[in-house]
């Protein structure tokens, strides 16, 4: 999942919207019908935030929500198999053999690898 960018620039201040684009990863301690409560592990720490449920989107694979997360291997049509290095600001990092690459949280051209 990621956090959708009009809440990051809306309820962090500048040095977290800086960590969180460097890439995150999130984990849901606890949730309610319109919230999660979330720690944003960063490269410079975690973060400890509400975040309403609206502002949180889920990355899509052909119309149908998968979670990639940090680690993942997946493969891409263009670019082979790959791992996922950071998650964030709309962005997916992926290492491949041809080098690191972004992609856009249209992720169409991603499945996992191993599932």
């Amino acid at each position: 999942m990621i956090i959708q960018d009009w809440f990051i620039n809306s309820n962090f201040n500048e040095a977290e919207r800086n960590a969180l684009r460097s890439g995150y990863y999130i984990s849901v301690v606890s949730s309610t019908e319109k919230a999660l409560k979330c720690i944003i592990e960063t490269d410079w720490g975690n973060i400890k935030r509400w975040i309403p449920k609206a502002a949180m989107t889920k990355l899509y694979n052909n119309k149908v929500s998968i979670d990639f997360n940090v680690g993942d291997a997946v493969k891409h049509k263009q670019f082979g198999e790959g791992e996922i290095t950071k998650i964030g600001d709309g962005t997916v990092w992926i290492s491949f053999n041809c080098g690191l690459k972004h992609i856009s949280n249209d992720v169409r051209y991603l499945e996992k690898v191993g599932v």
